[in-house]
């Protein structure tokens, strides 16, 4: 069994674009943004981490998640689209509310979004892989008035 030279180059750079891969080390719910890290050239920060949020207009209380990424040599670990999934607990069952996909360069150190809430309640957040319901990172929080 002979490799030609073309295909040894296509395995190498295939195996080397999927040796970097994330997975989350750590998700931080929240309202905002730092104001420290809002207004330079560097990694935007989220604000401290919340649990509990207020309803206030008709609007809706818009809650962001703000996930670190780690680097992993791990090729099975490779996502390049991570889904962010709000569920809202009623009576014990979580219920589906909202989610949003966000597509992952394979250097990303962080993913983040925001998902608007429209009643009080208590909620759960779930990252997966968009491909499986393998969850990455999961996190609770509520909404009063």
């Amino acid at each position: 069994m002979k490799l030609k030279i073309t295909e040894l180059i296509f395995i190498f750079c295939v195996s080397t674009y999927m040796a970097n891969a994330q997975k989350v080390s750590k998700l931080t719910i929240t309202d905002n943004l730092s104001t420290a890290g809002r207004f330079t050239l560097g990694k935007a920060k989220p604000a401290a981490p919340r649990d509990t949020f207020y309803l206030l207009t008709e609007k809706g209380t818009q809650v962001l998640f703000y996930a670190d990424l780690i680097n992993t040599d791990s090729l099975q670990l490779t996502h390049p689209s991570l889904k962010f999934t709000a569920y809202k607990d009623i009576n014990g069952k979580f219920e589906w509310v909202d989610d949003r996909v966000i597509d992952v360069k394979t250097d990303a150190t962080f993913v983040m979004t925001a998902i608007n809430f429209f009643s009080t309640g208590s909620y759960k957040i779930l990252i997966t892989p968009e491909e499986t319901a393998d969850s990455l990172s999961q996190g609770t929080f509520t909404i009063t008035k």
